[in-house]
């Protein structure tokens, strides 16, 4: 296809590798300088996606552990404090660090704003299930609406057109 057809090859991402070997076969086994390539990404979700907000579990678990650790306030800061101030190792700082966390998990344990997060993380959970199919990059492209295609070919030829040659 590169050698006889396209005077320009655009793969995905996947195909770098694959290119790069073509290369090494077609100047070693054919003896020419095989054509450019280039590799291009372009994720095109199914249609259905367009402008769909898409949940963010990071997002969801890092408020989690936000919230986890200002459990206990202004308390947690006063453990660790204490816990700074005495020697490692030392029998007492051992102990407060284990109160510390006796109390973080109790804290833990009946705050509201965990337990309110624990259902955004579970609606969040089954969103993400939900838009597994509907946001999967692996989406054969013959799926895509004809002009979603061409828009996107359009967009390749214009970029090439406005590159500088190398």
């Amino acid at each position: 296809m590169r050698l006889f057809i396209a005077d320009q090859f655009v793969h995905g991402i996947g195909g770098a590798q694959y290119d790069q070997v073509s290369d090494r076969v077609i100047a070693t086994f054919l003896g020419i300088t095989p054509p450019h390539f280039a590799v291009a990404t372009a994720t095109a979700y199914f249609p259905t996606a367009t402008d769909l907000p898409r949940v963010c579990l990071p997002c969801v678990h890092r408020e989690g552990r936000r919230l986890h650790h200002d459990a206990l306030g202004d308390r947690k800061a006063q453990f660790l404090k204490q816990i700074e101030s005495l020697p490692r190792r030392a029998q007492q700082r051992q102990q407060l660090f284990l109160d510390m966390h006796r109390e973080l998990a109790e804290a833990v344990r009946k705050s509201p704003d965990i337990e309110q997060w624990r259902h955004r993380l579970a609606d969040a959970q089954t969103q993400a299930v939900h838009e597994r199919g509907v946001f999967d990059r692996e989406l054969f492209y013959a799926l895509q609406p004809r002009s979603r295609l061409l828009n996107l070919i359009g967009r390749v030829d214009e970029r090439f057109a406005t590159a500088p040659s190398s």
